[in-house]
């Protein structure tokens, strides 16, 4: 369900104001079953393997038309750190193009500590 936007523009003869609505883009949002989680649910389960705009709207099964609110999605999940892209070969009728690929960034929990010499001796000279 999408939320609409009135637009209102004065028109001609009578001077009765004439109603334009617009749909909004509401679909990006940050909603539990929103579109941005549900790729975000995606690429997550598909963590090894980077997907194309195509796959994942293939698997979210969503019509070509919603590739651009994908992509949408995809823009920011990426500059939220969150997603990476890379290039991948792609073939069509047109010969051989480049396309892009998406797959989740792996976070790395724990990862080593490095303690320097002299904040260790601060940390112990502040606990005593």
């Amino acid at each position: 369900m999408q939320a609409h936007t009135q637009l209102h523009l004065s028109s001609g003869a009578h001077g009765t104001p004439s109603v334009l609505t617009m749909p909004s883009r509401t679909i990006t949002s940050i909603r539990a079953g929103g579109l941005k989680s549900r790729v975000e649910k995606l690429l997550h389960s598909q963590a090894g393997q980077p997907l194309t705009l195509g796959q994942i709207g293939a698997a979210l099964d969503l019509p070509k038309t919603s590739h651009p609110e994908i992509s949408s999605c995809l823009a920011k999940l990426r500059e939220a750190g969150r997603v990476q892209t890379s290039t991948g070969p792609a073939s069509s009728a047109r010969g051989r193009r480049l396309v892009q690929c998406y797959s989740i960034l792996q976070r790395r929990v724990g990862g080593d500590v490095c303690v320097s010499e002299m904040d260790a001796r601060r940390s112990l000279a502040m606990a005593a």
